[in-house]
């Protein structure tokens, strides 16, 4: 099930680096794009919020965090 905060939904995309690693990025989007799938909420992540920009993003958080 996909992770939805407000209007915004949790995507996941995948991106090979050139030393042959994978890089998994997660973003929000309002509308769906055309690469990415959406997912839960990754472990060891909190969703926070930009009030000068309106947007959604991923902090991760810190161990002893009261908000777990």
């Amino acid at each position: 099930m996909a992770y939805m905060y407000k209007s915004w939904t949790l995507y996941e995309g995948h991106v090979e680096l050139k030393d042959g690693n994978t890089l998994t990025p997660y973003f929000f989007s309002r509308w769906k794009p055309k690469k990415g799938i959406p997912c839960d909420l990754p472990n060891g992540y909190a969703v926070a919020f930009n009030s000068r920009t309106g947007l959604p993003y991923l902090s991760r958080k810190l161990i002893g965090d009261k908000n777990e």
